[in-house]
């Protein structure tokens, strides 16, 4: 060891440049929140809105708020469950979502590297074993068939359990 530093509480002068990024940063993802919530609500009065309320917002409409805060839709159609050119932690908060009815469904996730996601989903395509390829349909079926084999053998023993007759002794010293 060339040098010995002893255990010292650092000066605010030397923590001072750390404390402020950490402020400005606490301070960006406030307001990240904030103008997520204001997209959320102009994207609800748009798609759930009643005529007056969709016109008397049409000032502070979508549109305008995401050319204020330059920012823009990105549009995913016919996104898989397993896909990978969406992030992942959006995929799976789409597939979490509720089947979308008469009007989309709408929900907000922050990333996990601090990025406000506004999530539409307008359309859920169910899925047809037709279209699955021929090995994809025998890793399914493998799979299917094992899951029920395990669940049939495991009620076969809980049943030799329950209808067994079988009593224990108490007080019988183990070896």
């Amino acid at each position: 060891i060339q040098e010995f530093n002893e255990a010292a509480v650092p000066t605010l002068e030397e923590v001072e440049p750390e404390i402020a990024v950490i402020i400005r940063t606490e301070m960006e993802r406030e307001e990240v929140q904030k103008v997520g919530k204001n997209l959320l609500d102009a994207a609800e009065t748009r798609a759930y809105g009643t005529l007056q309320e969709q016109i008397s917002s049409f000032d502070e409409g979508l549109d305008e708020l995401l050319a204020a805060n330059e920012l823009e839709w990105i549009v995913e159609e016919g996104i898989e469950r397993n896909s990978f050119t969406v992030n992942r932690e959006i995929v799976t908060k789409a597939f979490g979502m509720p089947r979308p009815t008469a009007l989309p469904e709408l929900t907000t996730i922050t990333l996990d590297n601090g990025t406000f996601v506004l999530l539409e989903l307008n359309q859920v395509n169910s899925g047809a074993v037709d279209s699955l390829e021929q090995d994809e349909l025998d890793a399914l079926t493998e799979t299917l068939t094992s899951g029920l084999g395990s669940s049939d053998f495991e009620a076969f023993l809980n049943n030799l359990r329950s209808n067994a007759d079988i009593q224990r002794r108490e007080g019988i010293e183990e070896f």
